[in-house]
């Protein structure tokens, strides 16, 4: 009944995707016509759903589940521990995660910061 709890990792190419998001919606709000206005409203409020994202990611193992919470708007993911059939790192040219492949050929990755905890939490809440 244990209850292990793992921070979203936040990788450089999301924090430059955010500052190009927030760049854009800076430019429009700047140049004000009624559509550069209504276009920067509607970049500020994509902006702000990204950052809650980044900052409010967490992946939660209890009870024989791994929840994923994507920040306070994103919602939830249940993944049952014994569906789970793969755990892997992966690293690609700008970020690393870890792809957990549940439920035949459905695929979920985790951007966490400790990684290997990570893996090993699921491989132990697997044997139990």
């Amino acid at each position: 009944m244990t209850k292990r709890s793992f921070e979203h990792r936040v990788s450089w190419a999301e924090i430059a995707g955010t500052v190009v998001l927030a760049t854009v919606a800076f430019w429009f709000l700047w140049h004000p016509t009624p559509i550069n206005i209504l276009a920067g409203v509607v970049f500020t409020i994509i902006t702000i759903l990204v950052i809650d994202r980044l900052l409010h990611t967490s992946y939660i193992i209890e009870d024989g589940v791994l929840t994923i919470e994507k920040g306070r708007f994103g919602g939830k993911k249940s993944i049952n521990i014994s569906d789970i059939g793969n755990v892997e790192k992966v690293k690609t040219l700008f970020t690393h995660y870890v792809l957990v492949e549940y439920s035949g050929m459905k695929h979920a990755a985790i951007s966490t910061i400790n990684e290997d905890a990570f893996i090993k939490a699921i491989n132990t809440k697997q044997e139990q």
